[in-house]
């Protein structure tokens, strides 16, 4: 809290920005955008390849506009983002944060670091600013806890051979944060399939469920009870809970604390099969 807050000369903000992006956040936003995506895509303020690619994607896939609207100047081609930017609606600054994410550093060199520092410049001033969402596997999702963003965050970055369970993470939060037609339900299936992907590469088994693959880890790696059970009971859920993991046509009563629960948990799960039984797959 700054002292001119303690003291009552500045108004302290009490409530989370959800329906809003006030100039102090709009402006931060901006910060985190141009010090990365928009910056590091420039050498010495020429117009290079990278740059032009970056800039054909925003104009053709973000603003949906002819291809030949491209400003063939990089400093042209901020400005008219910037002036875009300090006039668009709160909703659509995370249009363009996500469209950023996933398409701000495609083919470059050292891609996640990079990417990883976006999201965190990000989600650094969403929490300054008091915001209620943060950036989280590429989808500006409601508020969430360090630890569990941090969980989230770990199972979808998974390569290679669990390369799936990023998939599945990744679907399974975009989901749970499209804000007009969130589906809770679908969230927490692709939340499961992230956990029975894990397994299946551990157990090696491609089509086994995720109560046969863990039965198949435990008879070659000897799982902790507990965590067995978990496994398990996360199955049973899954097959119980409105049918989840069958016909989806049928009423959910699976809601948002279901939903943010389940890919949290799930989220923890794949990662600690990963740490503890995935170096032992070949």
């Amino acid at each position: 809290m700054r002292f001119s807050e303690r003291l009552g000369l500045t108004p302290v903000r009490l409530h989370l920005q959800r329906d809003a992006v006030d100039e102090a956040l709009r402006a931060g936003l901006w910060t985190a955008l141009k010090t990365t995506v928009l910056d590091f895509q420039r050498s010495y303020g020429a117009w290079d390849d990278r740059y032009y690619m970056i800039s054909k994607r925003v104009i053709v896939f973000f603003f949906k506009v002819p291809i030949d609207s491209a400003p063939n100047d990089a400093d042209v081609f901020v400005s008219n983002i910037r002036k875009w930017f300090f006039a668009a609606k709160w909703f659509q600054l995370y249009d363009l944060i996500e469209f950023m994410y996933e398409n701000g550093y495609s083919d470059e060199y050292d891609q996640d670091a990079k990417i990883e520092r976006f999201s965190g410049l990000v989600n650094q001033f969403l929490e300054q600013e008091k915001s209620a969402f943060r950036l989280v596997a590429g989808h500006v999702t409601e508020l969430t806890g360090d630890s569990e963003i941090n969980e989230i965050e770990e199972a979808a970055a998974s390569k290679g051979k669990f390369s799936g369970v990023s998939l599945h993470i990744k679907s399974a939060v975009g989901l749970y944060s499209d804000r007009k037609n969130p589906d809770y339900r679908n969230s927490v299936k692709e939340a499961i399939c992230a956990v029975e992907a894990a397994a299946r590469t551990i157990c090696q088994d491609d089509k086994a469920t995720l109560g046969a693959a863990v039965k198949a880890i435990d008879k070659s790696h000897t799982m902790h009870p507990a965590l067995k059970e978990g496994l398990l009971k996360i199955y049973g859920y899954s097959s119980d809970e409105g049918g989840i993991r069958h016909a989806l046509t049928d009423q959910s009563k699976v809601d948002h604390a279901d939903a943010k629960f389940m890919i949290v948990s799930c989220s923890a799960f794949c990662n600690f099969l990963i740490e503890k039984y995935g170096v032992q797959t070949s």
